[in-house]
């Protein structure tokens, strides 16, 4: 369903459809006709009345795509693992978190997709997302900060090892944390 509005002048950033209609040119084309001048918009607007069944499968782009990246991911750990004594460093326990947080997200994105009905399930699977998401980030931070520890030879093991492990994993569940108890986990999940 499209919808002809122009940017409404009482309300600051708001668009109004008073005034406007849409009218269906051909099948390809949509034309606005309003009674005034102003900025104006086509937009697209769900069908309310559409039956949108939330137990539906995720696409198949989106299977393939987290699982192909999944399962590199997981021969990638697997690798180093296997061959741990002789690459055993700073670089290769970061590359291993970063590999377990995107294994981690790709899961709960393709679980998540399927457990939109239980709200408790829902708020918990966007909580853990946006921990795994932010984790990701912040081992690629790591990365960049081990980087120039090594560049300007201040790297000590052990004391470093576990900054990188409280900023790669420790700084995302804080925020986490704090966003959940700031929102009363409103902010995660569907309203539904």
């Amino acid at each position: 369903v499209f919808v002809c509005a122009c940017c409404s002048s009482s309300l600051l950033g708001s668009w109004s459809a008073r005034g406007c209609k849409a009218v269906l040119v051909d099948s390809f084309r949509t034309k606005c006709v309003c009674d005034r001048l102003s900025t104006f918009a086509i937009l697209a607007r769900l069908n309310p009345d559409t039956n949108m069944d939330k137990t539906q499968l995720p696409s198949v782009t989106l299977m393939v795509g987290c699982g192909v990246s999944s399962l590199t991911l997981l021969l990638l750990i697997i690798i180093y693992v296997s061959v741990w004594k002789y690459i055993r460093s700073e670089r290769s326990v970061i590359l291993i978190n970063f590999c377990l947080s995107i294994i981690s997200s790709n899961a709960l994105i393709l679980i998540g997709q399927t457990q939109t009905r239980n709200r408790v399930l829902c708020t918990l699977i966007a909580a853990f997302l946006h921990f795994f998401f932010l984790s990701s980030f912040c081992w690629v931070l790591t990365e960049a900060w081990q980087s120039y520890m090594a560049v300007t030879g201040r790297l000590r093991n052990r004391i470093i090892r576990k900054r990188f492990l409280c900023l790669g994993w420790g700084l995302p569940a804080l925020v986490v944390a704090i966003s959940v108890g700031f929102t009363k986990a409103k902010g995660y999940g569907t309203p539904s």
